[in-house]
């Protein structure tokens, strides 16, 4: 049997390679303002008020949750509208108190604003980096835009992390210990990672990309971190070294993701699900870029490195489905993915392997078809209907 033909590609690996198509530029058609006609006001309820003590300022926090609850909802369209309405309101409040603002996400003072809180900085700055993740989605598709996307997204991103560090040097100057001080580290985390993947998605080299993701681990670190937060970097820091097609950085940044994954494990606490399907997804990386290695070089998989991720990444999987109560499309398409490139390598047991793949698939085909990758379900088909060229 042909170890190569069945072998569908990484499910982070489809994903990003989704996510990078729909990034890639296209022309101006004209006028971008309201082309398709989409609403440019909404009335809507805040989610919930704000938790600054400056009324103005808890009014744009109050704004700006309310915008990433619609983002959980999947309403991009209303979570544009709104965030453009907090980024709106924050260029308003400087202006007012300081005569500072440009409603352009390209150009942002970074001169040191005392009279205004850092929280507000903050949020200015989440607005900004969330504009920029939604650019490229809502709008060039949906509301059929011809939009600049590598342009927009890398304007926002590095509007937010301007906005983040002016933040920073407003908690730096008072004399009162600031709380939000290790919320604005961690989005200035968040967001330089954000823009070295980007930047790995639009084809960038790793060496021009990585100055970024030592900002990211600089920001992220020193310090005590909530488990949640440890998370939220860690497999952000997995998805950025699954993008690579060199050996050596997959390795090293999959390897420090594990590490901080191996924290919360140690922690024992909630999130060790979480945890566990991260240290398995780093180990599956590995073993996709093994197979790709001898694909794109046309030479054997390294079996015995191979085994060792392909069984470490199973472990992981397997403790994490055992902990979790119902249905978990992710892990399932996770399990059946490594339970794919085991059959490439046991090739006397690939049928079973490849029949306990799909079980995984189709269990997330019949309970929620949206969740499975296209390649995972061309897999099943090509098990499941005879091959006209054999």
């Amino acid at each position: 049997m042909d170890r190569t033909r069945k072998k569908p590609r990484g499910i982070r690996k489809a994903h990003e390679e989704s996510k990078a198509a729909e990034n890639e530029e296209v022309e101006n058609a004209g006028d971008e303002d309201n082309e398709a006609g989409e609403p440019t006001t909404v009335e809507i309820a805040f989610e919930e008020s704000g938790k600054s003590s400056d009324p103005d300022v808890a009014e744009i926090e109050a704004l700006f949750e309310t915008a990433k609850a619609k983002m959980k909802t999947g309403d991009d369209e209303t979570a544009i509208l709104l965030l453009r309405g907090a980024v709106h309101e924050c260029d308003k409040l400087l202006r007012k108190r300081n005569g500072e603002g440009d409603e352009q996400p390209t150009e942002k003072s970074s001169e040191d604003v005392p009279s205004i809180p850092p929280e507000f900085h903050l949020v200015y700055g989440q607005a900004l980096y969330e504009l920029g993740m939604l650019e490229g989605s809502y709008e060039d598709h949906q509301a059929g835009k011809k939009r600049k996307s590598k342009d927009s997204k890398a304007a926002f991103f590095d509007a937010a992390i301007e906005r983040l560090k002016v933040g920073l040097e407003v908690s730096a100057s008072s004399q009162d210990e600031q709380p939000v001080t290790e919320k604005l580290r961690m989005a200035l985390a968040v967001a330089f990672l954000s823009k070295a993947t980007f930047g790995l998605r639009l084809g960038k080299s790793e060496k021009s990309v990585e100055s970024s993701v030592d900002e990211a681990t600089n920001w992220f670190g020193p310090g005590e971190r909530s488990e949640s937060d440890r998370i939220v970097f860690a497999d952000l820091l997995q998805r950025h070294a699954d993008l690579s097609t060199n050996s050596k950085y997959r390795i090293k940044w999959n390897g420090a993701a594990e590490n901080i994954f191996k924290t919360v494990l140690e922690d024992g606490n909630a999130s060790v699900v979480d945890a566990l399907v991260g240290i398995g997804s780093c180990k599956l990386s590995l073993a996709n870029m093994l197979f790709e290695e001898a694909e794109d070089k046309e030479k054997d998989v390294d079996e015995k490195r191979a085994t060792e991720y392909i069984d470490s990444a199973l472990e992981y999987f397997t403790k994490a489905k055992a902990q979790v109560e119902g249905f978990d499309a992710r892990l399932l398409c996770l399990i059946g993915e490594t339970l794919v490139l085991r059959g490439n390598l046991e090739e006397e047991k690939s049928e079973d392997m490849y029949k306990e793949a799909v079980k995984c698939f189709k269990e997330v085909l019949h309970t929620e078809a949206d969740a499975l990758p296209t390649q995972f379900l061309e897999f099943i088909k090509s098990l499941e209907q005879p091959d006209d060229e054999e």
